[in-house]
């Protein structure tokens, strides 16, 4: 049997082979792969299923959490539903660590969101302890903190707080050595400023540390609460039987005395009420248990380690230059100026030059070329789309339809067949090539589209608004499949890696982020690092994890990929400074074979040639 996600759906119960409810017609999978087969729990906000993958038979069976939004007003239900958003990346984060469950994905469907997780059995550290009819011995408790708090350095190293640590939250899977931890629901990401910041009392009060309690947790509360798990399993007894409250102390050495000095010294200097007196950080506690934790060393500034590279050839047009677009099937780079006008240069040799066509429309906005046909559309803050076509060495324009707001980004998709239209009111629309009918998508942003980029394997497009949302669709049914986390600033860029595996967004926060398309975790932020303003324009290698970055400041970076897990996606390799603000970036047909050649495109009309080093073609 499928369980109809749809939380308002009489009759959630459907035979497995169906696709749609029978009752509502809610598509029963997420991302036509994940479906619910029951329910596990309800919650006020919350709903939690069994799932399966249907597109495997190796542990198909998955976790789906329902979580809807709240809020009295329009305003606080956006709220509610960004909090979810940036939840899901900080556990996207969290399951990189081998005993954390892995987030496989995330969802959004009309005003309900959606996270897909591995599932896990096994008894949990409460079930063993009773199993074993009796308290653990000092060799158990060492082999525990051992085995977990290389998880909790993990999180940590990550600046993020587990805030619920407790021995129904510790789990070994069957068939396998090690503990496990669970239930991320309570996470906390660590702000840069402050280590401690009151919030929302969340975990078990028995095992939470005095500050979590007053809404101030620390990553030395999560040392507190894991120190008080320890006692309860050597000596069998709940913390709160434990605990002196007159006192202000633990009683737990005379239930068991016989447990190893070493140890007892560690526990009684995690479970300090006072923080002063704590154990400070996870590195110090599995120094003492004679773990070595793995240093984190701070990236160095671009400048220091970035070469630069130098210009192959350059042309200054003295033109103010809005985009630019190059014809797959020709040689020619077309630049739209602020004049109302595309100026044609060859990609080759820059020189090269065709006649300047004045548009039929005022105000024009956004250009895009066909991929095949030599054609390209031109569309403007009226609204209006003009189409141009070379004819008889001579360009034959005419309009080809309208919008009822000003275009910002233009796309073709499906082989030429379909163009993708953004407009400054945050709706998407898609005109049909043959018939010039135009069909409304959406909508999925409140304001105004900045950036539109699909992957490389034509299955997911992703759109990027003023206010720092990014929106993915499935293609080519443009149903709407997630957003991700509010980026702080106007969404500037967006470009896909040539894996497909992760989505680079630039934005006027003055950072470059590296994403995840399935849940949103960011394996990378780049902040001044070699640019000191906004990211304007973003060109990804073709065939490697590469990418050059072109800043409002004038500057390009070369970041160059890893495929290594444990490195950072990217590091600067190169750079250059272009003076102006670098609004375009496009690929070079013709290039050297030592290198891939870029064609960089200034606000000012300054065009450059570049050999990007250390790539090859």
């Amino acid at each position: 049997m499928s369980h109809c996600l749809n939380p308002d759906c009489g009759q959630p119960k459907n035979p497995s082979e169906h696709r749609f409810c029978q009752r509502c017609g809610w598509p029963l999978r997420l991302g036509d792969r994940y479906e619910a087969v029951s329910a596990l729990k309800v919650g006020q906000n919350s709903r939690t299923f069994v799932g399966r993958d249907r597109t495997t038979l190796v542990q198909p069976q998955c976790l789906i959490k329902q979580f809807t939004p709240y809020g009295e007003t329009r305003l606080e239900h956006a709220a509610a539903a960004e909090r979810w958003r940036r939840d899901v990346g900080h556990l996207a984060t969290a399951s990189q660590h081998p005993q954390i469950p892995d987030v496989v994905a995330y969802f959004e469907r009309d005003r309900h969101q959606f996270l897909v997780q591995q599932f896990l059995t096994g008894p949990h550290l409460d079930q063993i302890r009773q199993e074993k009819l009796g308290p653990f011995d000092s060799d158990e408790v060492w082999a525990f903190l051992r085995d977990v708090l290389p998880i909790l350095h993990h999180l940590h190293q990550n600046r993020i707080i587990h805030r619920d640590i407790k021995p129904t939250n510790f789990r070994r899977p069957l068939d396998q050595p090690h503990w496990w931890l669970v239930d991320l629901g309570a996470i906390k990401p660590l702000t840069a400023t402050r280590l401690a910041q009151p919030g929302t009392v969340v975990g078990s009060a028995d095992y939470a540390a005095p500050e979590q309690l007053r809404g101030e947790a620390t990553v030395a509360s999560d040392l507190y609460s894991l120190g008080v798990v320890c006692l309860h399993l050597l000596t069998g007894l709940q913390p709160f039987d434990l605990f002196d409250s007159g006192q202000g102390g633990w009683h737990w050495r005379s239930i068991v005395p016989d447990v190893s000095p070493s140890l007892a010294a560690i526990l009684d200097s995690m479970v300090q009420p006072t923080l002063r007196d704590r154990l400070a950080d996870v590195a110090t506690a599995m120094m003492q248990v004679g773990l070595s934790p793995t240093a984190t060393v701070p990236a160095a500034d671009a400048h220091s380690r970035a070469s630069q590279w130098i210009a192959e050839q350059t042309v200054d047009l003295a033109m103010p230059i809005l985009a630019a677009v190059s014809l797959p099937q020709s040689d020619h780079l077309l630049l739209l100026t602020a004049a109302g006008t595309v100026v044609g240069r060859s990609l080759s040799t820059l020189g090269e030059s065709f006649p300047t066509l004045s548009l039929q429309s005022p105000q024009a906005t956004a250009i895009a070329a066909h991929p095949h046909n030599g054609a390209f559309i031109v569309g403007t803050a009226r609204g209006q789309l003009e189409r141009w076509q070379e004819q008889a060495d001579s360009w034959q324009g005419k309009s080809v339809g309208a919008i009822a707001h000003g275009i910002t980004q233009l796309m073709f998709v499906a082989e030429g067949q379909q163009l993708l239209i953004a407009d400054n009111h945050g709706h998407l629309y898609r005109w049909d090539a043959q018939t010039h009918q135009i069909v409304a998508i959406g909508p999925a942003h409140a304001s105004k589209i900045t950036s539109l980029a699909l992957n490389h394997s034509d299955t997911l497009l992703a759109s990027g608004d003023d206010q720092g949302q990014v929106a993915l669709w499935q293609w080519p049914t443009m149903r709407l499949l997630r957003k991700l986390s509010r980026q702080p600033g106007a969404i500037t860029a967006l470009a896909w890696q040539a894996d497909d595996q992760t989505l680079i967004t630039a934005s006027w926060d003055v950072t470059v982020r590296w994403r995840c398309p399935q849940t949103g975790r960011e394996s990378q932020v780049a902040q001044a690092q070699g640019f000191y303003l906004p990211v304007r324009s973003l060109w990804a290698h073709p065939t490697q994890l590469d990418l050059v970055t072109g800043s409002q400041d004038g500057h390009l970076q070369h970041w160059q990929g890893s495929d290594e897990p444990a490195s950072p996606s990217a590091k600067v390799s190169a750079a250059a400074i272009v003076a102006t603000p670098a609004i375009a970036l496009c690929s070079q047909t013709g290039a050297s074979q030592s290198g891939f050649g870029l064609i960089s495109i200034t606000a000012s009309g300054q065009l450059a040639q570049w050999l990007l080093p250390g790539s090859e073609s």
